[in-house]
């Protein structure tokens, strides 16, 4: 009984730090990021509006105490340094620190830093600004940190819903595909055996068999052809129109879009 008790403790943490490790494990896993994208336009600006919102409508803070004619303005102003906080977080240090916010080798652990350098720019800008013009009367720094602290633990939260919830949406239309693969019946078009499928830029072209060509990236004005020749696999972008490009692709039934950008070959 003695040593049942005894080891009880010690088993408690063993199962917390495995639990703490299969978490840790858990972080590497990639996922999207929304960095120097329009989306972090979005977010931004919803983020400022609630600030507003919360300021104007419930007053925290001792905001219901200040009673000046620039009230209104204050808390406006407010909102936008809380844009700026965001704009810090999600754009000047992805443009510093180019390697660290790589799009490629994004994961649920960056994601929760990037979180929490959210909330503490955020909170950083606001509550200086506030009580700077005497709007609010945070007590800074002890406030900004636990601020901080509370948004770390929301952060983990976050980023692992998100990375489940975008897995999950991504599985579902990898299942959609690889059903449709089964069904799929390849002719070549037209009565030519040997087609040739090709895109003709201003700064370059691509002529090529369409088994050779592998995926593409396609926006208004630039394409980004993967495909292979002799010598392996090559990357090349195009000065091309988007609609020259899905014009020479409807005629060969293997291109498969996977969203609004990418085609690849089935």
């Amino acid at each position: 009984m003695l040593k049942i008790i005894l080891g009880y403790p010690i088993q408690v943490v063993q199962n917390i730090s495995k639990s703490v490790l299969n978490v840790l494990d858990a972080s590497k896993r990639p996922v999207q990021s929304s960095v120097l994208t329009s989306k972090g336009f979005v977010k931004a600006f919803i983020v400022a509006s609630m600030i507003a919102g919360v300021y104007y409508y419930f007053e925290p803070f001792g905001i219901q105490l200040y009673n000046s004619a620039n009230k209104n303005l204050l808390i406006l102003l407010s909102s936008m340094v809380g844009l700026i906080g965001l704009f810090l977080s999600d754009y000047s240090l992805p443009a510093i620190f180019k390697s660290y916010f790589r799009i490629t080798s994004w994961s649920i652990r960056k994601e929760i830093s990037l979180n929490i350098l959210r909330f503490f720019f955020v909170g950083l800008m606001v509550m200086v600004l506030g009580n700077q013009t005497g709007l609010t009367n945070f007590n800074l720094p002890l406030f900004l940190l636990k601020f901080t602290a509370l948004g770390s633990l929301l952060s983990i939260a976050i980023a692992f819903y998100k990375e489940k919830s975008l897995r999950n949406r991504f599985e579902a239309k990898a299942k959609e595909i690889n059903e449709s693969l089964l069904t799929l019946k390849y002719e070549n078009s037209g009565n030519n055996p040997f087609p040739v499928i090709k895109f003709s830029g201003s700064n370059d072209k691509i002529s090529i068999i369409p088994n050779q060509l592998i995926s593409l990236e396609v926006s208004k004005y630039k394409t980004d052809f993967i495909y292979q020749n002799i010598f392996g696999t090559v990357n090349k972008t195009l000065d091309i129109n988007s609609k020259d490009v899905l014009k020479e692709l409807n005629e060969h039934i293997q291109f498969k879009q996977l969203n609004k950008k990418v085609y690849v070959n089935l």
